[in-house]
């Protein structure tokens, strides 16, 4: 269990950010998660960096971007796929590995650590989770092998492109068929809508099944074996050598030039300060940063709407609903949702 100060999660200003004490505990959850990882990736020879928004906390903060809620990691292809292969064994209680293979409902294009899901309010748990009652995780990216040939990488990209409609698509459905409308009628869900009135869900799959020459189970969920059809396709440029690598699950609209990571750049990983521990991060990591972010990423961008709010609107939802006990287990995932 890592060590913490109390003054750690005191409310506190950081680059002109006011973050409170709930986030620090969502936080300090996610880094004992992160923790477990380490321990299963030395023992099992895996590397593995910082990546997306944790990569850029690291370096420009010395630890989470002061208006972020979660953390990222980031593994070459043949890493990834033997961490998957041994997660379910190699990791402890009440750890799990979340993924497209091994949960038949988990529809993301990438795997997660979780130390539970929804709201926990055991005392052990709270306890061994630094107060916080919801489970946290950390998100595992693939970094993929790059194709050589502009051809096959745009054969991919058009079929990342088209899965991800029809993904949009099936969303889109399920929210119209349980709420009756879409809840979000923006000019980003009218589009998708126009598209759906033109093919049904069922042309769209046969569509799919065409391209990649195999069968959908309709019964099953769609998503899920629509993330896993292009899992599959990402791994078959098997080429360890190719001077480029990318994290397909963003490819929706890459342009060929602009897609990759430079290999060498992950050719070795070093240690910098995170919080109260290091972590882990590509020897250039600011030629990543700067493909990632450009080349201002030193200067902090706050969003609106910031994952602070969003922590103690869930944080709130949890006190409502311990008030109300009996109704508590068959609202929580409704509101809380899985994490």
């Amino acid at each position: 269990m890592l060590k913490f100060d109390d003054k750690f999660f005191e409310d506190e200003i950081r680059d002109g950010y006011f973050v409170r004490s709930e986030m620090k505990r969502r936080w300090a959850a996610e880094m004992e998660v992160l923790a477990e990882i380490d321990r299963v990736c030395k023992k099992n020879g895996i590397r593995y960096f910082a990546d997306c928004g944790t990569l850029l906390g690291a370096v420009r903060h010395n630890g989470f971007v002061p208006w972020d809620d979660d953390m990222d990691i980031a593994m070459f292809r043949s890493d990834y796929m033997r961490f998957l292969s041994i997660v379910k064994e190699e990791l402890l209680p009440p750890f799990m590995g979340i993924n497209m293979y091994h949960y038949a409902d988990f529809d993301r294009a990438f795997m997660s650590v979780q130390n539970g899901l929804g709201l926990n309010l055991n005392e052990d748990f709270l306890h061994r989770f630094h107060g916080c009652p919801y489970g946290s995780g950390v998100d595992i990216f693939c970094l993929d092998n790059m194709w050589e040939s502009e051809e096959e990488f745009y054969n991919i990209i058009e079929l990342t492109d088209f899965v991800s409609l029809v993904n949009k698509i099936v969303d889109m459905r399920r929210e119209e068929k349980e709420f009756g409308k879409l809840q979000e009628d923006n000019e980003h869900w009218l589009q998708i809508k126009k598209a759906s009135d033109v093919f049904s869900t069922e042309d769209l799959l046969l569509k799919v099944e065409s391209m990649c020459n195999l069968k959908i189970n309709r019964e099953k969920n769609i998503k899920n074996q629509l993330f896993r059809i292009l899992d599959g396709a990402y791994s078959l440029c098997d080429n360890e050598t190719s001077e480029f690598v990318v994290d397909m699950a963003f490819a929706t609209g890459f342009e060929y030039r602009r897609a990759g990571l430079k290999r060498e750049w992950y050719r070795e990983a070093v240690e910098i300060p995170f919080e109260n521990i290091t972590i882990p991060v590509p020897i250039e990591y600011h030629k990543v940063l700067e493909q990632l972010y450009g080349t201002g990423y030193l200067w902090p961008v706050q969003y609106s709407h910031s994952a602070d709010d969003h922590m103690r609107e869930r944080m709130q939802e949890a006190r409502d609903i311990i008030k109300d006990g009996k109704k508590r287990i068959e609202k929580l995932e409704k509101i809380l949702g899985a994490y």
